[in-house]
């Protein structure tokens, strides 16, 4: 289960003034169905960004509907080695084939993230991991 680190945390400096803090239970409830590493690193990215939760709370609704009820979807915080910058990737697991697998990917962007992602402002990726 995520918990946002406490005020006084290691990541507390990084924290700007007027940031609009989500609730870490309603945090912790829409993150629920996602898998991701029991890293405070998640935490930290979306305390931050608090305008993804209600996208991820969203999103995996649609992941469900379009790839099928109980897919996994993992979260992970991929680093960008040129500049440093941080982005939030929940990638959909699956075992279909390629070629299956996009179409729905193409799917999930037209019924809903190419609108969506306009909210994420360039931190959020949907995309499909193949198991």
């Amino acid at each position: 289960m995520l918990t946002l680190a406490p005020l006084g945390s290691r990541h507390e400096e990084t924290l700007p003034a007027t940031i609009t803090m989500v609730s870490p239970l309603f945090t912790n409830e829409v993150l629920s169905p996602y898998t991701f590493p029991a890293e405070p690193d998640i935490g930290r990215f979306l305390a931050l960004r608090p305008h993804l939760v209600t996208l991820l709370g969203q999103g995996i609704n649609v992941v469900e509907r379009i790839f099928g009820t109980g897919t996994t979807v993992i979260l992970q915080i991929h680093v960008d080695p040129e500049d440093d910058s941080e982005q939030l990737f929940a990638l959909v697991q699956t075992t279909l084939t390629v070629d299956y697998a996009l179409e729905l990917l193409d799917r999930f962007d037209e019924q809903w993230w190419l609108d969506a992602s306009l909210e994420a402002r360039g931190d959020l990726t949907f995309d499909v991991g193949f198991v």
